[in-house]
């Protein structure tokens, strides 16, 4: 016995629930880069104002300076790897919820054709 099944109906249904579970990690996705910004502007006007004492600073507090704007520019890459393994990580585990959800929508299409043939 063929099953009639309508493949505009499926696509549409898993599509649905994919979106559906995906707007969560947007929603999460754009506040942790919201939390990124802010700490990078922080970061960076750091980062400006030590160029300004460096530019104003006595010869012999410079090389204090110089060093202390290293260390700012190293956090500055902390802080990027930082949301980068976030980011990653939220991904990682918003795909497996997709794909979970996914696979249950299709579980119960295929049972309910399963159904509706007998």
């Amino acid at each position: 016995m063929a099953l009639n099944i309508d493949l505009d109906v499926l696509k549409d249904g898993l599509y649905a629930a994919s979106e559906e579970a995906s707007r969560n990690y947007f929603d999460t996705g754009a506040e942790q880069y919201k939390n990124y910004k802010n700490e990078l502007r922080a970061y960076t006007d750091n980062l400006a104002v030590l160029k300004k004492e460096i530019a104003e600073a006595p010869q012999d507090l410079k090389e204090v300076k110089l060093e202390s704007m290293v260390l700012q520019q190293r956090s500055i890459n902390s802080l990027v790897d930082k949301y980068q393994m976030i980011m990653v990580h939220e991904a990682a585990e918003q795909l497996k919820e997709v794909l979970k959800l996914v696979a249950t929508t299709a579980g119960k299409i295929a049972l309910s054709l399963v159904i509706a043939a007998v």
